[in-house]
């Protein structure tokens, strides 16, 4: 979590109206065929969205 709180600072998101929605967490990618991205690795991930 402190990964996300860094870049939601280090971007101003607070100041330009974003919250952090939903549980950030750990998440791996993948295609639509199934085809893995990031070679599988998992990252951090988290969605942010403009109030109001």
């Amino acid at each position: 979590m402190a990964e996300v709180m860094e870049s939601f600072r280090s971007q101003g998101l607070a100041e330009r109206d974003y919250s952090i929605v939903h549980r950030a967490g750990k998440h791996s990618f993948t295609m639509a065929g199934g085809e893995a991205l990031f070679g599988g690795t998992q990252m951090v991930a988290a969605t942010f969205s403009r109030r109001g």
